[in-house]
């Protein structure tokens, strides 16, 4: 039986646990892109536990979508896409997204940021910071759980991974500067195989496991309230997509040099720490 997620999407959106199929509507076409074991080999904690060929995840890239939407989006040249991710193990490891940096938005010294949303399932999203002055030590790990409805600034500077720790299937969406405009930094997370923790199946738990690759990295802390930090959502209870449509200036900040500094310097954002 297909599972109606328009509410927590935000527009007409369902997926069926049978087939691990989704469905949009009303003019929305996404374009489905496999990832692989093989292409995940570099950052993987045990590489060769699943044949090459093995889907981990799936990226769902937005085609075409209504006029309303098409405008808000070009108004400051954003995209928007899913992931879907499965219930599955890699060895001792769960399942997992490849990782990566952003890089400057051009005329600041600030990396693109980004937004993520949960529609289904849940999902663990791994951040981490490195030092400013030594891009091969980290100064900020955190961990936080998404579920369905969760929306989450990912702020300048953090490398963040999503993870399928649970039984069920999960997906999520993300909205961020157009890679017409940028692409991903995935070099420096494949140079160090992964982030600076794995999340592992350990005594039947949920673990995290330092990767042996980074040296001093600061322990892995959990965010739970989002408040005045730069990780809170824009408008707080809001389907982000519908936020997007409704609101489509408050989202400049995802591309735009003068919105993402004022931005990520106000008071309310937690100021200068994104």
């Amino acid at each position: 039986m297909k599972r109606d997620l328009s509410h927590f999407a935000g527009f007409k959106l369902s997926l069926d646990p049978t087939n691990l199929e989704i469905e949009t509507a009303d003019g929305l076409v996404l374009r489905r892109v496999s990832r692989t074991a093989g292409e995940l080999e570099p950052v993987l904690l045990s590489p060769g536990e699943v044949a090459p060929q093995t889907e981990l995840y799936r990226n769902y890239l937005l085609e075409e979508a209504p006029e309303d939407a098409r405008l808000a989006l070009a108004r400051d040249n954003l995209d928007f896409s899913l992931v879907f991710m499965p219930p599955m193990m890699v060895g001792r490891e769960f399942v997992k997204t490849m990782g990566h940096y952003h890089p400057l938005i051009p005329g600041t010294n600030m990396a693109f940021p980004e937004v993520y949303t949960q529609f289904f399932g849940r999902l663990l999203l791994l951040l981490q910071k490195r030092k400013p002055a030594d891009p091969n030590r980290v100064e900020d790990c955190a961990l936080v759980e998404l579920t369905p409805g969760y929306v989450i600034t990912i702020p300048p500077g953090y490398a963040h991974v999503l993870i399928n720790a649970s039984e069920e299937p999960a997906l999520m969406g993300g909205l961020y500067g157009s890679q017409r405009a940028f692409k991903p930094d995935y070099a420096p997370v494949k140079e160090k195989r992964g982030l600076a923790y794995y999340v592992v199946a350990q005594d039947g738990q949920i673990a995290v496991e330092p990767n042996p690759n980074y040296a001093d990295s600061p322990p892995l802390r959990r965010l739970a309230d989002l408040s005045d930090t730069p990780f809170a959502p824009v408008e707080p209870g809001a389907a982000l997509w519908q936020s997007l449509l409704a609101r489509p200036e408050l989202y400049a900040f995802l591309s735009r040099p003068d919105a993402a500094t004022r931005h990520f310097n106000s008071p309310n954002n937690g100021g200068a720490r994104a």
